[in-house]
């Protein structure tokens, strides 16, 4: 009788670690529980201060690329100008000085002409509206981050360009500039125009006035 009941107890116990052990199987895990709590915001606290950065960046590379673009425009009116003013100069000088100008006007055009800069396009942004807000943050910072790196290349080959057309243009204005010097200070008598030699004038020699005779 004792043995009977014993064994009725001990099947209950087992059957309750059975139902407890069942339990604990399909409940979720601390872990679990707790990133199912997380707000999107807690789970990535960062997103917003990096998308923040890269807007930044990107508005700092649109500024740059106008500066750029402007500065080139300069250099083209430079170059034109020098072209125009090389007149006279000694042919010696005024060869060299040409071919520099022209490479420099040839990279400040190439460092102005327009190029595909990449930019966000708002409709395309529409199939993210029926995505949470923190996903649509994350992915609208990857395209930011890429346009950023792209417009980084665009933007360094611009400035390398600028970089070689200003320092063509110093090289021929101190070719025009030393032309100009030895030119001025030549000690032929002739002068040199477009490689032609223009001889310089003779002075006329003085004519002896009649005496008068005495008678």
């Amino acid at each position: 009788m004792m043995s009977t009941a014993l064994w009725t107890v001990v099947q209950a116990a087992e059957g309750q670690d059975s139902v407890e052990t069942r339990y604990m199987t399909f409940r979720p895990s601390w872990l679990s529980r707790r990133r199912a709590a997380l707000t999107p915001a807690q789970r990535l606290p960062s997103l917003n201060l990096l998308l923040q950065v890269a807007m930044q960046e990107r508005d700092k590379q649109l500024s740059h690329f106008d500066a750029l673009d402007t500065k080139a425009g300069v250099l083209l009116a430079f170059d034109g100008v020098l072209i125009a003013v090389s007149r006279g100069i000694r042919f010696a000088f005024l060869l060299p000085g040409v071919v520099l100008t022209s490479a420099s006007a040839v990279l400040a055009l190439a460092a102005f002409w327009p190029r595909k800069f990449p930019a966000l396009d708002p409709w395309v942004m529409r199939q993210f509206l029926t995505y949470e807000a923190e996903s649509t943050s994350l992915k609208l910072h990857d395209t930011i981050a890429r346009s950023v790196n792209q417009g980084g290349r665009v933007l360094h080959v611009k400035a390398r360009n600028l970089k070689f057309a200003l320092i063509l243009l110093l090289l021929a204005t101190i070719t025009f500039g030393a032309g100009t010097v030895g030119t001025t200070n030549s000690p032929t008598t002739g002068r040199m125009q477009h490689g032609t030699k223009q001889p310089a004038r003779q002075p006329s020699s003085p004519t002896a006035s009649p005496t008068p005779s005495r008678s």
